[in-house]
């Protein structure tokens, strides 16, 4: 019998052994995450750069058929937008219902109910968001809603520093920015100095926040007002389908 050949056997190997999930550029870190809501509950969007990807917090995992492009399936969004975003919320109070998408010193308003963005925008950032220090109106680097016991107020990111604001009243809180590493207690100490988006998770997942950073992500408790554990975890691994 003969020898098999070298790239003989190299092929065969290939042939035969088990074809393994490819990570996704997602893994390495995200710009942006919202969670779904209306006739999308249910979901998280996951953005990086022009793709996105649709979790499914009851399957703990992404849906088939991801990443997709932003272009095409954002309807309304702008050419700009299509290309990545830096940061988005959802709207609470008068703005129940509406994604709140920042890209440098503008902002979208994405209607949910009729899955597209409101006329009129990009808008501004400053003139918009009431009290906002001029390093915010130049670009948003995360954004999260509070949860119990801090409903009603969204905390918007940006460097080392954050600020409250206010959806009843629709402005920042007094005595904002303040430092992250400060107030956010148990945060590695490298997310104190800047984090890349914070998401509220859902379903069984619903009373934590998760902080991104890079290829990394830690878990908040908010009816402790702490990290829910002192390490950090990585993206791979723990996010199924990234």
């Amino acid at each position: 019998m003969k020898k098999l050949t070298p790239l003989l056997t190299l092929a065969l190997c290939t042939l035969l052994t088990p074809a393994r999930a490819q990570a996704t550029p997602f893994a390495d870190g995200i710009d942006a995450a919202i969670t779904g809501m209306r006739a999308f509950a249910g979901y998280a969007f996951f953005f990086k750069g022009n793709q996105y990807l649709k979790y499914n917090w009851d399957t703990d995992a992404v849906e088939p058929g991801y990443p997709a492009p932003i272009a095409g399936n954002w309807k309304g969004f702008p050419e700009a937008y299509t290309n990545g975003i830096d940061a988005a919320v959802n709207g609470q109070g008068n703005s129940t219902g509406f994604g709140y998408f920042f890209k440098g010193s503008g902002y979208i308003k994405y209607n949910w109910d009729k899955d597209r963005v409101e006329p009129g925008y990009p808008r501004p950032i400053a003139g918009n968001w009431k009290g906002l220090p001029p390093s915010f109106t130049s670009g948003i680097d995360a954004a999260v809603n509070g949860k119990t016991p801090f409903n009603g107020s969204v905390y918007l990111f940006k460097g080392n520093q954050y600020v409250r604001y206010n959806w009843i009243q629709d402005r920042v809180d007094p005595g904002f920015p303040q430092p992250i590493a400060q107030y956010w207690k148990g945060l590695p100490a490298s997310f104190g100095n800047g984090i890349d988006e914070v998401l509220n998770g859902e379903g069984a997942y619903r009373a934590y926040a998760y902080f991104f950073k890079g290829n990394q992500y830690a878990r908040y408790l908010w009816s402790q007002d702490r990290m829910d554990g002192s390490d950090t975890l990585p993206i791979a691994g723990n996010w199924r389908g990234f």
